[in-house]
């Protein structure tokens, strides 16, 4: 799994997370630091800029070497980069060596109260979610959630929660949840939420008049069918209509993930109501800001570039067989 650092306290909890991860799966960390060369680019050869230069270097080395020390004294795998962004954002490094690396979990910390897109590397971790070719881990930080024992005490995640809505992208979070509680011997809740304000312009008044009744059975009938397969996977589950006129999924969401002890929330980042919207100021967002543990995000690109949940589950997260030598980057 790619966990980008950078010293700081939000990268510190995406560590503490992604380490405790490795640990229960034992899988291979790839830690990367993005030294940004954009404002030396314009006269990097002058002599007072050289040094200047080295220093950034070396800082970002001995973020990278302390990272690697924490990952060690847990006897995991390690291995780590230094990359320098020439014109470049952040963004466009993390995505090239998750690709490079062939990696399968991105695990990006975050501070939720200054927004969880935002908060790492700015713009950079919207880039990420929005182009990553597998799925992100959102964590936040660990002052606003929980220390690095309780941390311990939720990996491997067991208690799954799944926001549906019956979309593509919605079943491509579904199918990720299955796997992760398959690995975990876990148990998932699934919740749906009939958003009647989202609905009220969809319809003509003539033919509103049962519209609610419409969208709680269709609601019922999601749930029921996405309950039906993870029994089939042989794993325990339950479920949770909420049809309370005016309330967001996201407000839902973080309540429920708080009430009902989950051990994390797995999220399809494009829903029924369209891409942009969902990731940047809608129901998404929020979950990511509000939610009290880590959020999986799943794309549904991820699943058209083949990696399908039946061959290939979050690799970051998988036990390895006997026959494999080293384990998943």
């Amino acid at each position: 799994m790619l966990v980008p650092v950078d010293g700081g306290e939000p990268a510190q909890a995406g560590l503490q997370e992604a380490l405790a991860l490795a640990t229960a799966h034992d899988s291979v960390l790839c830690l990367l630091h993005v030294v940004d060369d954009a404002p030396l680019l314009d006269d990097l050869s002058a002599p007072d800029l050289a040094p200047l230069h080295h220093k950034t270097l070396a800082s970002g080395e001995a973020i990278l070497a302390q990272a690697r020390a924490l990952c060690e004294a847990k006897d995991r795998r390690v291995e780590t980069r230094l990359h320098e962004s020439r014109h470049g954002r952040a963004s466009d490094a993390i995505l090239q060596q998750a690709r490079e690396l062939a990696c399968d979990l991105i695990v990006i910390g975050s501070h939720g109260r200054r927004g969880a897109l935002r908060a790492l590397l700015g713009s950079d971790a919207e880039a990420v979610i929005r182009a990553s070719p597998v799925p992100v881990l959102l964590v936040r930080s660990v002052t606003e959630t929980a220390s690095a024992i309780a941390v311990n005490a939720r990996v491997p995640y067991r208690s799954i929660l799944v926001p549906i809505d019956g979309s593509e992208t919605s079943d491509r979070g579904l199918q990720q949840a299955i796997q992760l509680g398959l690995m975990n011997h876990g148990r998932l809740r699934l919740i749906h939420v009939v958003d009647e304000l989202s609905m009220v312009d969809a319809f003509e008044p003539a033919l509103t008049l049962d519209w609610v009744g419409r969208l709680r059975e269709g609601g019922r009938w999601i749930l029921d069918q996405a309950a039906k397969r993870v029994r089939e996977a042989g794993l325990s589950v339950e479920t949770l209509l909420v049809d309370d006129f005016g309330r967001r999924v996201w407000t839902v969401v973080a309540e429920d993930a708080t009430n009902w002890l989950a051990d994390v929330v797995v999220l399809g980042s494009h829903g029924r109501r369209g891409f942009d919207r969902l990731l940047l100021g809608s129901d998404a967002e929020q979950i990511l800001r509000h939610s009290p543990v880590p959020v999986l995000l799943v794309r549904p690109d991820q699943a058209a570039q083949g990696r399908s949940l039946q061959r290939t589950p979050v690799q970051g997260l998988k036990e390895e067989t006997p026959a494999a030598s080293p384990g998943p980057n």
